[in-house]
């Protein structure tokens, strides 16, 4: 008897290796798939203008890195410190002029990436945002402000399907031969309600339905169906009963994998875990003959895959 409904995918027409440039930006599920990634030695550039969860705001982080200027206007003074509603909270400095200096060296050093990008993952959290009351601007994050500054508001399909087709339209003007991924992050948003999380979740999948339909550069990964239909037990959430524990992270990676990478890139990505297992080991005699020889093994194995691939970094 089964007890389980496996989720087929289908083979996509291109491979992701390790000779190219990710780019992934979005919820913080693009950061679990993203440290897989950075693990297994890929170019990966993840969330490089923070984590970011409805479309809107990605979209003008998109627009950005097709040369959109920073909104140097946008800045907000509260304890001290200055913040942008267009950015994540990590983003802050003493001085407005100093915080925007600071944003604009971030775009620009993802800018400088975009060049050499092949795949684009954008995950979608949420397509319930907050808008601010006084200039009507979506805004990324709220910054812990008084809740009386803003409305709460759901995204329809066509809003988000066009910010999306307009902001990757830009980017492609730079880097036609871009891919992109989207993903919709099985993470439940329950601060907005159940029904209102379903709500949302339907909406961004319709969406990116669309475009994927629409745009032969754009992909789906079922990231979101992995966990619903699939991994249907808490025990592949986290303690909280809403996040991905690790083993949940594990079982979607390696369908990512069966997806995106040929045997050629699994079997480097063995390797590679291979000597990072070897890097994390701990000797009890640090100075023993036996752990001398293990070192010794384990920086052939590195330079063997150093001489195909010298981008590979290793401390040992």
């Amino acid at each position: 008897m089964n007890f389980r409904t496996a989720i087929q995918i289908e083979k996509t027409t291109f491979n992701i290796s390790h000779l190219d440039g990710i780019l992934a930006m979005g919820s913080c599920f693009t950061e679990h798939i993203g440290q897989r990634l950075f693990y297994h030695q890929f170019k990966i550039n993840q969330n490089p203008l923070g984590i970011s969860y409805n479309p809107i705001s990605i979209s003008k982080h998109l627009l950005l890195l097709a040369g959109q200027a920073c909104d140097s206007e946008s800045t907000t003074e509260y304890d001290g410190y200055f913040f942008h509603y267009d950015f994540h909270s990590s983003f802050f400095d003493t001085s407005s002029k100093a915080l925007i200096h600071q944003l604009r060296e971030k775009i620009k050093a993802a800018q400088s990436s975009l060049a050499r990008t092949n795949v684009l993952i954008l995950s979608f959290g949420t397509s319930i945002v907050y808008r601010h009351k006084k200039n009507t601007n979506i805004v990324n994050n709220c910054h812990k402000q008084n809740a009386d500054q803003f409305e709460k508001i759901q995204l329809s399909p066509n809003q988000m399907i066009q910010a999306l087709v307009h902001s990757i339209q830009k980017i492609k003007e730079l880097n036609p031969e871009l891919q992109f991924i989207f993903t919709l992050s099985p993470v439940r948003h329950l601060r907005f309600g159940m029904r209102e999380n379903s709500v949302s979740k339907a909406a961004l999948n319709w969406a990116i339905n669309e475009l994927c339909n629409e745009h032969d550069y754009c992909h789906y990964f079922p990231s979101y169906e992995i966990f619903m239909d699939d991994l249907r037990d808490y025990r592949f959430y986290d303690s909280d009963l809403l996040h991905p524990s690790v083993e949940g992270v594990e079982y979607v990676w390696n369908l990512f994998s069966e997806t995106y990478f040929e045997d050629h890139t699994k079997n480097l990505n063995q390797n590679i875990h291979t000597i990072q297992q070897g890097l994390s080991h701990r000797p009890f005699h640090e100075k023993s003959l036996a752990h001398q020889k293990f070192k010794e093994n384990l920086q052939r194995k590195i330079n063997h895959l150093k001489t195909s691939y010298p981008e590979f970094c290793w401390n040992i």
